[in-house]
């Protein structure tokens, strides 16, 4: 699991847990890291749903959270409220069968106008895996990076 004792670093900015096996879900508490810029938790075991907490960090720059477990709708309030998001990692893994829920992501932010956020970075960079990134690529109002094999 991400350590509870990390609720209490307030002042945390830069927060990588990349490739660490955790498990559980994304808890809630991240969403009061308000002074986080990055959140990477990529490449773990990492289940249920994204937290709407998350859009609570408003300075959040990198938020990575592909190649888990997780499920469900991404909430629309937590990334209409990121407006300093540049790189944005979502998906799951090659050999998973939930290859809708990348897909599902992308036409989230298609509809909600994040490929340039109001206010934000005029360029949002995002990681997809599956067939999620064959669809985004075709957008070109945004920068689209992602694995070199796309399953």
């Amino acid at each position: 699991e991400i350590p509870s004792s990390l609720a209490q670093c307030s002042a945390l900015q830069d927060l990588r847990l990349s490739g660490n096996m955790l498990t559980g879900p994304v808890p809630e508490w991240l969403g009061e890291l308000r002074a986080l810029h990055v959140l990477i938790v990529d490449n773990n075991k990492l289940t249920g749903e994204i937290p709407p907490s998350l859009g609570e960090l408003s300075r959040l720059e990198r938020l990575f959270l592909s190649d888990n477990m997780l499920c469900g709708q991404v909430p629309v309030e937590a990334f209409s409220k990121l407006r300093s998001l540049a790189q944005l990692a979502i998906g799951t893994r090659p050999e998973d069968d939930r290859q809708e829920q990348p897909e599902s992501v992308v036409a989230y932010l298609e509809a909600h106008g994040l490929w340039y956020p109001e206010g934000g970075n005029q360029q949002l960079s995002i990681t997809a895996t599956g067939q999620a990134a064959v669809k985004a690529a075709v957008q070109p109002s945004c920068l689209l990076w992602w694995p070199a094999v796309v399953g």
